[in-house]
C-alpha cells in the first residue's frame, strides 16, 4: 500500500518538470485514482505497448498530436512518445490492449487508505473512509474513545477497545454490562462477616455489624468482657462473663436477679424462711448475707450443735438437797 506522502511526492514531480514525464508505473493519485498507464497505438499502427517513458520538449513546431487525425477513447488522452502520437489512458485507468478500462486499487492494493480504513473502488480511483468506531478522513483514522460518553449502564466499568468499547458490571453486580442488578452478598453466602456478626446488603456490597457484646470491624469480632470493663452487677452480685454477654449472680445470703436495672440482690432473713442450721436448742440472729446461731442458756457449742450443760457437778443445791440435771438447768430435790 503507498503512502499518502508518497503519492503526493510523484505528482509533484511530474506537475514539476518543463515537459510531461509519463511512466507506465506511476502509482494512484489519492483518492483520484491512478496506476499503470498504458499506450493504445495510434495513426493507423497496431495497438502496441510502450514503455511509455518520454519527456515532451517546449517546441514551436506542431507536436505529433496536433498534426494527426488519432482518436483516443473515452478514459484516453493523445500524447508524444517517441516523436509520434499515441493515445495514453489517465490516471486511474489501464489498456486492455483495445480500451481504457478502471483500476481496481483497492484490490491490488494501489491505495493510500489507513489500515483500518474501508477502500472502495470508483471509476478512475476510489475512496476511503473509517469504520465505525474509528474518526478520520479515512487515509488517518484514529479510535473513538467510546468510554468519554459514558455508553454503560451507571453500575457498569466501561473499557475503550480499539474500534469498540466494552461495560463490565462493576463489583457487587451482575449482568451484561448494559443491565447490571445488585448481587445480595448476605443471600448468596459470599459476604466474610464473622459467625457474631450481622450481614447487611447495600448496593454493588455490603456491611458486617457485631453483635452485641462484641467489638470489631465486622468481619472480626471479639467478645467483650462485660466484667472486667466496669460494674453490670448489682451490690452483692457475682458477675460471670459469656460468649457475647455476662450474667450476674447474687452471692449467697442474697436472692434477686443481680441487675441493677432489676431486682438487684436482697438480704435474705435466713432464721424467718428456715434456711438457717441453727441447733434445736440455739437462738438464729439474721445477718447482712447470713445469719449467726447462738446456744441457749444451759447449753453449749457453736450454735450449730449444742450440748447440755450438767450442772449438777458444780452443786449447785444446799446441803440436804439432791440436785438434778435437766435439759438447759437442774432442780435441786429435798
Amino acid at each position: 500500500m503507498l503512502s499518502r506522502t508518497s503519492v503526493s511526492l510523484l505528482a509533484l514531480i511530474a506537475s514539476a518538470c518543463a515537459g510531461e514525464l509519463i511512466d507506465q508505473t506511476d502509482p494512484p493519485n489519492e483518492g483520484g485514482g491512478g496506476g499503470p498507464e498504458f499506450a493504445l497505438g495510434g495513426g493507423g499502427e497496431s495497438a502496441e505497448h510502450h514503455p511509455l517513458v518520454a519527456l515532451r520538449l517546449p517546441s514551436s513546431e506542431p507536436s505529433p498530436c496536433e498534426e494527426t487525425e488519432l482518436e483516443c477513447g473515452v478514459h484516453a488522452s493523445c500524447a508524444e512518445v517517441d516523436g509520434e502520437a499515441v493515445c495514453v489512458c489517465a490516471g486511474g485507468y489501464s489498456s486492455d490492449g483495445v480500451a481504457c478500462v478502471d483500476v481496481d486499487e483497492c484490490a491490488l492494493d494501489l491505495h493510500a487508505c489507513a489500515d483500518v480504513a474501508q477502500c472502495s473502488n470508483t471509476d478512475g480511483g476510489y475512496s476511503c473512509s473509517c469504520p465505525e468506531g474509528f474518526s478520520g478522513d479515512g487515509y488517518e483514522c484514529s479510535d473513538v474513545d467510546e468510554c468519554l460518553s459514558d455508553p454503560c449502564e451507571p453500575n457498569a466499568v466501561c473499557t475503550n477497545l480499539e474500534g469498540d468499547f466494552a461495560c463490565d458490571c462493576a463489583a457487587g453486580y451482575e449482568g451484561d454490562g448494559q443491565t447490571c442488578t445488585n448481587i445480595d452478598e448476605c443471600q448468596t453466602g459470599s459476604a466474610n462477616c464473622s459467625v457474631h456478626a450481622t450481614c447487611i446488603d447495600t448496593p454493588g456490597s455490603f456491611t458486617c455489624v457485631c453483635f452485641g457484646g462484641f467489638s470489631g470491624n465486622g468481619v472480626s469480632c471479639t467478645d467483650i468482657n462485660e466484667c472486667a470493663s466496669g460494674a453490670p452487677c448489682s451490690a452483692n452480685a457475682l458477675c460471670s462473663n459469656e460468649v457475647g454477654s455476662f450474667s450476674c449472680q447474687c452471692l449467697p445470703g442474697f436472692a434477686g436477679d443481680g441487675l441493677p436495672s432489676g431486682s438487684g440482690c436482697n438480704d435474705v432473713d435466713e432464721c424467718a424462711e428456715g434456711l438457717d442450721n441453727c441447733a434445736l436448742h440455739a437462738s438464729c440472729v439474721n445477718t447482712v448475707g447470713s445469719f449467726t446461731c447462738s446456744c441457749d442458756a444451759g447449753f453449749i457449742g457453736n450454735g450449730t450443735e449444742c450440748l447440755d450443760i450438767d450442772e449438777c457437778i458444780e452443786a449447785p443445791c444446799a446441803s440436804g438437797e439432791t440436785c438434778v440435771n435437766g435439759p438447759g438447768g437442774f432442780t435441786c430435790a429435798p
